[in-house]
């Protein structure tokens, strides 16, 4: 790949690495580092940490038309060195006209640059033998330019890995397109769920003008990726965003207003901080894809915080189940012991797991975070590490609030039961109103929702649901605890006069 941007480089420097400010060729020329990497041109390089005396500059190659007067491949090559090389007396105004008419001039590889780097399989490289007719020697030229360097190129429907890659299929470079435009495919709440698949995702600009004013065009990506359509990337945004706003004015209101932080209260805002962190890190993930180390600590701290939801929504299922589904004679009091017991449990639960990945992932026992920055997310990348670090413990502790619920509901119709006798038909069926929308808020806090994230990769539908109702959790959160009677005579109690 080419790498057309510096992190935590000056502005200057980054400036001069998207857009040189010279017309030296020298600067403005890629260059390869010894990490194999080719970058943009020497800025790039520096703005990325590597050293001037490392650097290994591209040089020149020209593909020039057969004229009558220079038909032979070995007479252009004399006319190259008689007039650039050695510069001679000997180059005549007929040779000068002819490389300055004649032949096109492009940015290439030295041929001591011979890295090969990945490539994804719709994108065509040189053929082991020629499939046109071509000497061996220049054949084999073009191979080793071909597997220098990473610049895609089209033409036909087809993709090549670089303009000399082309012309081992006899496409010449006036033939060749850029790329059609993809966007960055940004990661949604069904991400936590998804099977990576290995396949091209993407392609970034690189912007790369040779000496005819061509732009050729793109840097392809090839990694596991996730994909996401067009809709559901943009309802995710919508979504997130709705729920990111609205738990913000949740924790606020909970935070001026005392009489509402209970430890039920106190539950809801600890909830409210763990969805907010990691769907803020959700969407700002995609802008760390590119560096290896940046998405690493960008997924472990969306792991940590996702549990840490999960976390909260056990320990809602539990204090619900202490209040409503034990029999009177059990319910135990609540003091603020119990909350800080309840605090501890979310950190520490989710903060073993994490753990434990990150030393199996940094040991190289198995694959769990991304390593070279070539993802379009930064999550769990592999199938079996995501069972074990996420489904697994998400899995049990949706069982636990499942059970929870249940006992949560017969108790509330045991209560129910016992004083039906003294209501009206219209009071009962007030009160089975109530229910129904004290079971929505439950299964809401509780995370049951969640449970459609295991069925969703056998059909759209559920897919959909899955992420209208858990992209939108902070705002059905909102609605639950800020939108009801009770908060609302709090809020006015507490109003100074």
């Amino acid at each position: 790949m080419m790498i057309s941007s510096c992190l935590n480089c000056s502005r200057e420097l980054q400036e001069n690495c998207s857009n040189p400010h010279s017309d030296i060729d020298v600067e403005t020329m890629p260059v390869e580092g010894p990490d194999g990497h080719t970058y943009k041109n020497r800025f790039c390089a520096l703005g990325n940490g590597i050293k001037p005396e490392n650097l290994k500059r591209w040089g020149y190659e020209l593909i020039c038309n057969e004229v009558e007067a220079y038909n032979e491949t070995e007479k252009i090559r004399a006319t190259v060195d008689r007039c650039l090389v050695h510069q001679s007396q000997n180059c005549h105004v007929q040779d000068k006209e002819f490389l300055q008419n004649d032949c096109s001039w492009y940015y290439a590889p030295s041929l001591n640059i011979t890295k090969n780097h990945t490539v994804c399989s719709p994108v065509k490289t040189c053929l082991p033998t020629p499939s046109i007719n071509m000497t061996a020697l220049k054949y084999a030229e073009l191979k080793l330019k071909c597997h220098a360097y990473m610049l895609v190129v089209y033409h036909n429907g087809s993709f090549y890995k670089n303009f000399h890659c082309a012309l081992c299929y006899g496409i010449g470079p006036t033939e060749l397109e850029n790329p059609p435009d993809i966007t960055y495919n940004y990661p949604t709440i069904s991400i936590f769920f998804e099977i990576p698949q290995n396949k091209p995702n993407r392609y970034k600009e690189a912007n790369i003008k040779y000496a005819t004013n061509r732009t050729a065009g793109t840097v392809n990506h090839s990694s596991n990726s996730f994909e996401t359509t067009e809709f559901e990337m943009y309802f995710n945004l919508i979504g997130v965003s709705i729920s990111i706003a609205t738990l913000l004015f949740l924790l606020a209101l909970y935070s001026l207003v005392p009489e509402l932080r209970t430890t039920p209260g106190k539950i809801i805002m600890g909830l409210s901080i763990s969805i907010l962190m990691y769907q803020i890190v959700l969407l700002v993930s995609p802008q760390f894809t590119e560096n290896a180390v940046a998405c690493s600590i960008t997924a472990i701290i969306l792991h940590f915080a996702i549990l840490s939801s999960f976390a909260w929504m056990s320990i809602m299922s539990f204090d619900v189940w202490k209040t409503f589904g034990r029999n009177n004679s059990q319910r135990m009091t609540k003091t603020s012991s119990s909350f800080l017991h309840y605090c501890l449990y979310v950190f520490i639960n989710p903060f073993i797991i994490v753990l434990t990945a990150i030393a199996l992932d940094r040991s190289g026992v198995m694959l769990v975070y991304w390593r070279d920055g070539e993802s379009n997310s930064c999550w769990i990348v592999d199938n079996l590490s995501n069972i074990l670090f996420f489904k697994m413990p998400v899995g049990i502790a949706l069982g636990l609030n499942i059970i929870a619920f249940i006992w949560t509901i017969l108790g509330i119709t045991n209560v129910r039961n016992k004083t039906s006798k003294y209501n009206s038909t219209k009071n009962q069926q007030t009160t089975v109103t109530k229910d129904v929308k004290m079971y929505g808020k439950l299964s809401v806090v509780m995370g049951l929702t969640w449970t459609l994230g295991f069925a969703m990769e056998y059909s759209v539908i559920v897919k959909f649901i899955f992420l209208i109702v858990n992209s939108l959790q902070g705002f059905f959160i909102f609605l639950a605890f800020v939108t009801n009677k009770s908060v609302m005579e709090k809020c006015k109690v507490s109003r100074p006069t």
